[in-house]
């Protein structure tokens, strides 16, 4: 679960990151406070939420995602 950031980044086609949907937040890792973290598909892995991605220098703007009930 989450993104391999040192595959790449193209910011003219990846402006957006889901960093909350109905799976959880994917901010930051369980281990670094997160108390909603993503729980399916292998859980999370470390080195692939959001603020790694920022941490390597990625620009990009946050959307939220989840359903109505």
């Amino acid at each position: 679960m989450g993104v391999d950031w040192h595959l790449g980044h193209d910011p003219k086609v990846e402006r957006l990151v889901e960093i909350y949907s109905i799976w959880g937040n994917s901010e930051r890792s369980a281990r670094q406070g997160n108390p909603i973290p993503i729980r399916v598909l292998r859980a999370e892995r470390e080195g692939r939420h959001v603020i790694d991605g920022l941490a390597i220098g990625y620009q990009m703007g946050f959307i939220g995602g989840g359903r109505h009930l």
